[in-house]
């Protein structure tokens, strides 16, 4: 199920959800507490019910997004 890897979260979310799967998410924050503007996908997990658990950060994909004006 590794096809989502890096995938933004809400393409990934639509796609299992068109295949007739019900998705769970779950943030994944850094320490630093450092934001994004990008939500991407880190990893899936099969569910014991047939669901799958997304766990997804933020990531900076728009360096001047982050910078103060």
């Amino acid at each position: 199920m590794s096809e989502l890897l890096g995938m933004p979260l809400d393409t990934a979310v639509e796609r299992l959800t068109q295949k007739g799967f019900r998705v769970e998410t779950m943030e994944a924050r850094s320490r630093k507490g450092s934001g994004g503007n990008d939500a991407r996908v880190l990893c899936e997990e099969s569910l014991p019910d047939g669901g799958v658990r997304v766990t997804y950060a933020w990531f900076v994909t728009e360096p001047e997004a982050d910078r103060p004006e």
